[in-house]
């Protein structure tokens, strides 16, 4: 019997369900714990959820995520105005509802329609709430550039790059003179030099400056202007000077910044001149400062699909949740008191590392699914990634919008609705000695099992999460890479172990010991050798150019939809049916982008 035949079970139902009959493992390849089930996070999983073909996803707030979602897109399509009527539409649609419980038996379709319709309406209200505070009117827009004096409060700041004395980032317009009253609560983008060399802005702080104020025109055609009109910014604030803090940082902030920079120089503590490009990488891998890469480097990741290896995201607040998780099982303790210390380390990375929105869903991702898990409620990976979703659109429906949140989502979405039934049966498929019970197995052979059944699970998980981005990175950043698929296997493996070796290294660089270091620089210089390698393949990278702005998000919810509809069946039927989903994406690259070989 050849080692490595492949079976026919993936080609034919009939025949799978017999192998699945024939073979009988006492113990599954990977062993679960019973004590912490499966994790999951932004844009990656730990380990992918089962779906019971036979068991239903029984998500309630499914149902109000998806008119809520439709209420958000039909208020910023064609829904201008009207707050008050669809506000008094959702109360009417909600007692509606109730009356339909009470008073009508067996009417579950007509109380549906009450539910959905309420949703809807409330979520166009919500939108209109937001967008109204958000947007200006076009005739304020059409006022020349002015010099002001503002006061901002600062949100969020981008990464400084070196030897640079201006700082920018997003905030809210606190104080404006009274020709421009309409600025206050207003968010703008600002650039601005310090007064005083050597001062630095956080996080939180109010800051007085003088600068010129100038609107966005929505007529520019770089990423980086649609960026901030996605998100409600319609002016910059810039060729200024910070003339004094208004009102510092609160003493959370400062303990956060000083935490970063002092992370930053025991990343960076032993590095020899040659060793400066793989600390800058390290430092950006578990930061998240791209300003530490240099440009052309940062260009070859992103043309081989690997950039979110530096965006903290799902990715890295799962593998540090995973190694904290680990660490914190060392502990006998209760696992609510094990739950609570996990998420307190992890809020505390994401605050540390700059608070990114993409962190912080990848946070309350994890949040609603622990906390599910204590309360004994077997929700799963979907149903609290359903939660997140309906909490984070909830609070901030703006971000429906962004394109971190639709990576994030579509990505994770992805990875439970067909990464985990791909991966379950490439494994089944592709093990090797698959007549052969464990007991049977010798050593070396048991470590070919393993190695198979983690080489094709995350091979699952990669193909999963490149056709749910593909079109969203075609948009974003003119990529196409389905050589990315087999690179990033690679690539997050190494990942996870450079990112637990460089949280373990911390505390012995504060004693001075750097021998940790070297070993997570070679790693780090592995993962660039690949990139480099792979994105010299022919035929495995291009640049993308997307025909209209609105086909990669339609191509992602297709996509989506259609993983949902066939998620029960494709762990039991032909493997004909996982073809279904990423169809959708073929038709995006025949029909909605222009492909060119990358250089």
């Amino acid at each position: 019997m050849a080692a490595f035949s492949r079976p026919m079970a993936f080609c034919s139902r009939s025949t799978c369900q017999a192998l699945s009959k024939a073979i009988r493992f006492r113990r599954p390849p990977f062993r679960r714990t019973s004590k912490h089930g499966e994790a999951i996070a932004a844009s990656v999983v730990i380990s992918t959820p089962d779906i019971n073909p036979t068991v239903r996803l029984r998500t309630p707030l499914f149902w109000v995520l998806v008119p809520w979602v439709a209420g958000l897109v039909a208020a910023k399509a064609v829904i201008t105005n009207g707050l008050i009527p669809f506000f008094t539409m959702s109360l009417v649609f909600s007692i509606a509802g109730i009356w339909a419980v009470k008073c009508q038996q067996g009417a579950r379709g007509l109380w549906a329609f009450f539910f959905i319709g309420g949703v809807f309406c409330l979520s166009v209200t919500r939108c209109l709430q937001v967008e109204g505070s958000r947007k200006t009117a076009l005739s304020l827009l059409d006022f020349p550039p002015r010099e002001l004096a503002l006061e901002i409060h600062i949100e969020r700041l981008f990464d400084q790059k070196k030897g640079s004395v201006k700082f920018s980032g997003i905030g809210d317009v606190q104080w404006a003179p009274d020709i421009r009253q309409d600025l206050i609560g207003k968010k703008i983008y600002f650039r601005l030099a310090s007064k005083n060399h050597g001062e630095e802005l956080i996080e939180g702080e109010i800051i007085r400056a003088l600068g010129v104020l100038y609107p966005i025109k929505k007529n520019d055609n770089s990423s980086f202007t649609h960026l901030l009109l996605n998100k409600g910014i319609q002016y910059e604030f810039r060729r200024g000077e910070i003339i004094e803090k208004v009102v510092p940082a609160s003493a959370f902030a400062h303990f956060c910044r000083n935490s970063n920079r002092g992370i930053e120089k025991l990343l960076r503590f032993g590095a020899e001149p040659e060793d400066e490009l793989v600390a800058g990488i390290m430092v950006a891998m578990l930061l998240g400062h791209k300003a530490a890469i240099p440009r052309v480097q940062k260009e070859r990741f992103i043309l081989a699909g690997a950039m979110h290896l530096f965006a903290i995201s799902g990715l890295h607040i799962a593998i540090v949740a995973g190694l904290l998780m680990l660490l914190l099982r060392l502990v006998p303790s209760p696992r609510w008191i094990e739950t609570g210390f996990m998420l307190i380390l992890l809020y505390l990375y994401v605050e540390i590392t700059g608070g990114t929105p993409s962190a912080q869903r990848a946070f309350i991702m994890i949040a609603f699914w622990k906390t599910s898990d204590i309360l004994g409620r077997r929700g799963g990976a979907f149903q609290a990634l359903v939660t997140s979703a309906v909490f984070v659109l909830a609070i901030h429906p703006e971000q429906f919008w962004d394109k971190g949140f639709q990576f994030s989502y579509a990505v994770v979405f992805s990875i439970i609705l067909y990464g985990g039934p791909l991966g379950k049966r490439l494994q089944l498929a592709m093990r090797p000695w698959r007549f052969l019970s464990e007991e049977e197995l010798s050593g070396p052979r048991k470590a070919g099992v393993l190695l198979c059944h983690w080489f094709f699970g995350a091979l699952a998980i990669s193909i999963a999460a490149t056709l749910a981005s593909s079109p969203l990175a075609a948009d974003a950043f003119g990529v196409f890479s389905p050589g990315g698929i087999l690179l990033n296997v690679f690539l997050v493996f190494l990942a996870t172990g450079a990112i637990w070796l460089a949280v373990i290294s911390l505390p012995f660089g504060a004693c001075g010991f750097d021998f940790l270091h070297e070993i997570d620089w070679c790693i780090i210089r592995s993962m660039d050798f690949l990139v480099n390698y792979f994105i010299k393949i022919p035929g495995l990278f291009y640049r993308a150019q997307v025909e209209a702005s609105w086909v990669p998000a339609i191509t992602s919810f297709a996509y989506l939809g259609v993983c949902l509809v066939f998620a029960r069946r494709l762990q039991s039927s032909s493997a004909l049916t996982f073809l279904a989903a990423p169809t959708c994406i073929v038709f995006f690259v025949a029909f909605g982008a222009n492909l060119s070989l990358g250089e």
